[in-house]
């Protein structure tokens, strides 16, 4: 299996150190995954992201994809699969 991570950016806010990503064998990428500092050192959190909907109901992103579903919504531009709409 091949892995490839990478960190999105750096946070150093509280216990967030970090945001990664992760691509499993070209068939699978996790977003927003964060590294965190805990009691026993650093340790990797699975992605939470919320949101409240036009209804006002609390929502969770999706944060995990197929690489094609990235690159469709990215061409379609219209924010599915977590690709954030262009303005």
């Amino acid at each position: 299996m091949k892995i490839k991570a990478k960190i999105d950016r750096i946070v150093n806010s509280g216990n967030v150190k970090a945001i990664a990503s992760v691509s499993l064998d070209g068939m699978f990428v996790v977003k927003n995954l964060k590294i965190m500092d805990g009691r026993k050192g650093l340790f990797v959190s699975m992605p939470q992201e919320t949101f409240s909907g036009k209804d006002g109901q609390k929502k969770y992103s999706k944060s995990v994809f197929r690489p094609d579903q990235l690159r469709e919504a990215g061409a379609a531009g219209d924010g599915s699969a977590g690709v954030p709409a262009a303005d």
